[in-house]
């Protein structure tokens, strides 16, 4: 086989390894999306018998581990997105959908932004955007 024939098999395989990983969410995505802060802290809704409250935020806790060693695992960030909104919190999940949204393209992140401005604040129009970009 020729030099330049193993050269371009070599740069397609790297390229198509790349891309492999890219959608898989372990490599960076690119853009201006800054990640929001795992500092932000969750409160059990007080309807939350002690046990639901312990287990809401030690998976939560076991969330954000996981998302500082890797940061770029969108599976991780739409769970604790979905935390945060069972508490109530549907600011710290926008945050994050609209993270994954911007950086990743990713439709479930935008799905639910739709859901979440149609359903919960009755921003229509904003709804609507996210659902279209959710379907491109």
């Amino acid at each position: 086989m020729e030099m330049k024939t193993k050269w371009l098999i070599g740069i397609i395989a790297v390229v198509l390894f790349g891309a492999g990983l890219w959608f898989a969410g372990v490599l960076p995505f690119g853009g201006t999306a800054v990640a929001p802060s795992l500092d932000r802290p969750i409160t059990a809704p007080a309807d939350f018998s002690p046990e639901a409250r312990a287990i809401l935020e030690q998976n939560v806790l076991q969330l954000k581990e996981s998302i500082r060693v890797n940061p770029e695992v969108s599976d991780s960030w739409l769970d604790l997105a979905i935390y945060y909104k069972t508490a109530n919190d549907l600011d710290g999940a926008i945050e994050i959908w609209k993270y994954l949204g911007e950086g990743k393209q990713n439709a479930i992140a935008l799905h639910n932004l739709g859901n979440t401005y149609h359903l919960y604040l009755k921003k229509y129009s904003e709804a609507e955007k996210y659902y279209r970009e959710a379907v491109e």
